[in-house]
């Protein structure tokens, strides 16, 4: 009997050790009174380079319009899965209902992820006429 436990225990152990590495993951805890509803974009407008789905990929896309409801916000969360730091740039381009792209300075910023990290970054749409977007990540090492 104490040998099927300290075996029982030992293959838990061994369980929680492969479970916990970085894979996606389909649950998701959050605090039940939160009050805030998620609404996670089906078509995800993601473009990446060769490099950085090695290492940093999207796991959630969500998006909502800013407390005045006029302009678009988006959030995108990505994960590290390596046990080195990811630096990887970013940027975003905005389309209006049309799906002209809006002319805005842009700019491509850098971004750390720590190993085996999650980390989210958000963008709120420079004008009420963006309808739409584009989320460009690339590897810089």
């Amino acid at each position: 009997m104490m040998k099927t436990r300290i075996l029982l225990a030992a293959l838990a152990g061994t369980l929680a050790i492969a479970f916990s590495a970085c894979t996606p993951s389909v649950n998701t805890y959050e605090n039940a009174d939160a009050g805030t509803v998620k609404t996670v974009v089906k078509d995800k407008r993601i473009i990446t380079d060769w490099g950085t789905e090695d290492y940093a990929y999207v796991t959630e896309l969500r998006t909502g319009t800013t407390p005045d409801g006029q302009n678009l916000r988006i959030q995108v969360e990505l994960v590290n899965c390596t046990d080195y730091v990811a630096r990887i740039v970013y940027t975003v381009e905005w389309f209006d209902a049309q799906g002209l792209k809006i002319e805005t300075p842009s700019t491509w910023i850098p971004l750390s992820i720590l190993p085996e990290k999650h980390e989210s970054v958000s963008f709120i749409a420079p004008t009420s006429n963006a309808k739409d977007f584009r989320v460009s990540f690339m590897r810089t090492e």
